[in-house]
């Protein structure tokens, strides 16, 4: 019995103080063509309990003059947001007071749930691979030997057949001293001196040319043994 009076009593309690800060909000529903003063800034003392809701001052009309009423905490309430009481200016120029008040926070929309059925995936038919045959080992084929190459010997050169120099002859016509002054007879000895030199100069060179001739059928001879 007794608790169910304190609790009584504290609902009735409770109901009075929310009506009187509602009859006390809504007595300032009035337009006045005097703006207010502007807000002071108040801070918050701590909560006296946890999930109270802090309401700031503001200023109230009192016997033509301003006085302000400073903030308070709030019991807070679900699914409720508090708006504080402001002063707003009128389309006329005047000045209105909206007080404080409980505004509900719209509830959001679930979100839809799409159920995604579960897929269906149509399963392949196997496939058989056939591993491929193992290639057959190399087979490595060693090359013939090549055939060596030929030899070719060549014969050692001949010597070369001894070169005769065969000395001047000597000239086999006496000498002549002139000493008269008929040289007659000395100008045709030194002619036929000098026939008798080119005679011996011609058979030299015919000699000459005579083993030139030899030598050349030798080197022949020999190159022809070579390409056979």
């Amino acid at each position: 019995m007794t608790r169910a009076k304190t609790l009584i009593l504290s609902l009735v309690a409770a109901g009075a103080v929310a009506l009187g800060a509602s009859t006390a909000d809504a007595q300032a529903t009035f337009s006045i063509s005097l703006a207010p003063p502007a807000p002071r800034a108040e801070t918050p003392p701590p909560a006296p309990h946890p999930g109270a809701t802090w309401s700031p001052g503001h200023w109230r009309r009192a016997g033509g003059g301003w006085a302000w009423r400073t903030g308070r905490y709030l019991r807070a309430r679900a699914g409720y947001v508090y708006v504080p009481a402001r002063w707003v200016q009128t389309p006329d120029g005047g000045w209105m007071l909206r007080p404080g008040h409980w505004r509900r926070v719209p509830r959001p929309m679930p979100e839809p749930y799409y159920t995604q059925p579960a897929p269906t995936y149509p399963q392949p038919a196997p496939v058989y691979v056939q591993p491929a045959p193992r290639p057959a080992p190399p087979v490595y084929v060693q090359p013939a030997p090549r055939p060596a190459p030929p030899v070719y010997v060549q014969p050692a050169p001949r010597p070369a057949p001894p070169v005769y120099v065969q000395p001047a002859p000597a000239p086999t016509h006496p000498v002549i001293i002139v000493r008269d002054r008929d040289r007659r007879g000395w100008r045709h000895d030194r002619r036929d001196w000098r026939e008798d030199r080119r005679d011996d100069r011609r058979g030299w060179r015919d000699d000459r040319r005579g083993w030139r001739d030899d030598r050349r059928d030798d080197r022949r001879d020999e190159r022809s043994i070579f390409v056979r």
